[in-house]
């Protein structure tokens, strides 16, 4: 195990771990946090590897749409019940997907499934890739991180709305 890299000290980064706080938090950002009060984050479900999947049945109706986790108190707060259709909406854009409320989430976060589109729409809807995928909410511009220069892809500013 290494813990002080002298690799990534020749590199110009930090050779031992350190936090460094992403932009677009509650922190980093406090006014867009104002409008966008909820930090999002995503993961992928163990139903399918990454965008795949989604055209064979038995797991569609296994995990038949895109949801995105919050705590029942924020649900609330917004007039959500579960298995309601929601905006997730961030400043570059909004997606829907279906509440699942869970206490399992802290009430300042949520987290929404990666990786949807919908075999069963037509291909010049690229099969409604827009509607429900979280590749429109992310900031694609700099900052990039530092040391793997990508942009951030969890960890931002988002308000959920009813659809």
């Amino acid at each position: 195990m290494e813990l002080y890299s002298k690799r990534l000290e020749e590199w110009g980064f930090d050779p031992l771990p350190v936090y460094h706080e992403q932009p677009e938090t509650p922190y980093s950002d406090p006014e867009l946090a104002k409008e966008y009060p909820l930090v999002l984050t995503t993961s992928k479900s163990a139903y399918f590897i990454h965008t795949s999947g989604r055209q064979i049945g038995s797991l569609r109706k296994s995990h038949p749409n895109p949801v995105v986790d919050i705590h029942p108190d924020t649900a609330g707060k917004l007039g959500i019940k579960e298995g309601d259709w929601v905006h997730i909406e961030t400043k570059r854009g909004n997606i829907k997907q279906k509440a699942r409320l869970t206490a399992a989430m802290d009430p300042r976060v949520v987290r929404a499934d990666f990786g949807w589109w919908f075999p069963e729409r037509d291909a010049e809807s690229i099969h409604g890739w827009a509607e429900s995928s979280i590749n429109i909410l992310p900031n694609s511009k700099p900052p990039y991180g530092r040391e793997m220069g990508t942009p951030n892809l969890r960890g931002f500013l988002c308000k959920i709305s009813k659809a």
